[in-house]
């Protein structure tokens, strides 16, 4: 392994640690400012500190740190049937690399890409993060937010009666697959527009959704809105227990639309485009399950998307797959949750037919499903293993493996997380070559969260990955990669 160059803060406050367990996390405190029978205003906030260590493939640039901090204030009010809430944030980087982009090889890691972004080695932002109001009590149940806000695929209906443990499974390997707000980046990005809540006969939870993107993730500008990036979703869920007992059901559909002035164009076509030019519409359902055992329980999830419309001039058809399942001893000593899975998101097998078969992820959260996210679900078959313990109340571990493959030698090697600029030449997404090969890598990982009180929770983070051919191609004097973090939450 080579040496890491961490940058070491004198004070560690963050967030964005992934769901590791079923365990009820401590209330966040808040400040209440106004509090009668009909109306409530509370103030409270958030700040993050992370620093991350990046070891690229290869030797060009490759290894650095930076650090980050992001403080966010919220101020919620509720009277009646409405409710406001503005959440202003500021963003502060430090020591981003200038020189991790060796040239054809792309981007060396998040740190290269905040760089290409911003051009700067410290940039720092303010602005809005949420700004919405939601009024309630509509016909069917509904309701109706209009504004700036966070929106997760996967996650539109949740309900406390169906678990800590249940909600924090769907955390974790439902949620943000197709769309996220990608709160893991400095930047993060937000949805302007409409979400409307209901409920159909029988029951069913509707959520109806129409948004411009911000911009964001690894952008600074995260206030200005991408008026050319247009997403409609329709989201159906079948509680738990409504249709299958333990179970629950859900079915999607999403619109993704852009037309930016962007000239990078990511995919094996070979052909140059001034703008981009996408229509692309995706219809999935899921199911998830935990099932009861005595003193165990059995957990399962199915996930499927499939993919048409316009990529370009080109028809695009393509299909993504997951299926996992777990058990978890939990009268044992550390409660062990053992979990494996399976993923496959198609690829283009022949780039000269005219069609774009690639799985298009659309905006989704990098990181939850790539904890060292080098790659991403496009063009990618993936099996993994997880095992997470709890050896104290306060302590959870979470260990990783997984083996990567690219779906189809004939495409490329992804990583990215979807438009994240209003124009240039940053697409949101990185496509390199395979050079006529599958096997991408392996990777282990560890995960250790320590929540101290209801206030502070800290996070370290380890991975190293082995490079398989795919990456052997590209970086042939050093195929291995490492990542370290360090990151905490203070809540207040």
């Amino acid at each position: 392994m080579k040496s890491f160059n961490i940058i070491l803060a004198t004070c560690c406050l963050g967030g964005g640690a992934l769901a590791l367990t079923g365990a009820e996390a401590p209330a966040a405190p808040g400040l209440t400012l106004h509090e009668s029978d009909s109306s409530t205003i509370v103030a409270s906030g958030e700040v993050l500190l992370r620093s991350e260590s990046w070891d690229w493939f290869g030797d060009s640039g490759d290894a650095y740190s930076f650090a980050f901090q992001r403080t966010r204030l919220n101020l919620s009010a509720k009277t009646g049937n409405f409710e406001l809430f503005i959440q202003p944030q500021y963003v502060s980087m430090w020591s981003l690399p200038d020189d991790a982009s060796p040239a054809g090889k792309g981007p060396s890691g998040m740190g290269a890409l905040y760089y290409a972004h911003n051009g700067e080695d410290n940039p720092d932002s303010a602005g809005f993060h949420q700004a919405w109001v939601r009024l309630s009590g509509l016909p069917m149940e509904g309701s109706v937010q209009l504004g700036r806000m966070t929106y997760a695929s996967g996650l539109e209906h949740r309900r406390s009666e169906d678990g800590v443990k249940f909600n924090a499974l769907k955390d974790m390997r439902l949620g943000d697959r197709l769309v996220s707000s990608f709160e893991w980046s400095a930047f993060a990005r937000a949805f302007d527009g409409i979400r409307i809540d209901g409920k159909l006969p029988g029951g069913l939870p509707v959520t109806l959704s129409w948004f411009y993107l911000t911009q964001g993730g690894w952008e600074k500008d995260f206030n200005d809105s991408m008026e050319d990036v247009r997403l409609a979703s329709l989201a159906i869920t079948a509680p738990k227990g409504l249709i299958l007992h333990d179970a629950e059901i859900g079915f999607f559909a999403h619109n993704y639309r852009d037309e930016r002035s962007c000239t990078q164009r990511v995919d094996n076509s070979g052909i140059s485009s001034g703008r981009a030019d996408i229509d692309v519409t995706a219809i999935g359902a899921h199911l998830v399950v935990i099932r009861p055992m005595g003193g165990k329980q059995w957990d399962y999830l199915l996930w499927g998307v499939y993919e048409t419309g316009d990529w370009y001039e080109l028809d695009h058809s393509a299909y993504a797959v997951a299926a996992e399942t777990g058990f978890q001893w939990i009268q044992a000593p550390m409660k062990p949750w053992l979990r494996v899975g399976y993923f496959l998101g198609s690829g283009v097998d022949d780039p000269s037919d005219g069609e774009h078969n690639t799985f298009f992820q659309l905006i989704p959260g990098t990181r939850k499903y790539q904890l060292f996210p080098y790659y991403d679900l496009q063009n990618n078959e993936s099996f993994y293993a997880q095992l997470i313990l709890a050896p104290r109340k306060d302590v959870k571990i979470r260990i990783d493996y997984a083996l990567n493959r690219l779906a189809e030698s004939a495409d490329r090697w992804y990583m990215g997380t979807g438009a994240t600029q209003k124009k240039g030449n940053v697409f949101g997404y990185i496509g390199r070559g395979s050079g006529g090969d599958t096997d991408l890598s392996q990777e282990a990982s560890v995960m250790l969260n320590y929540t101290y009180n209801k206030h502070l929770d800290i996070n370290l983070f380890y991975a190293h990955v082995w490079g398989g051919d795919v990456i052997e191609n590209i970086y042939a004097d050093d195929k291995d990669a490492d990542y370290f973090s360090i990151e905490a939450t203070l809540k207040f």
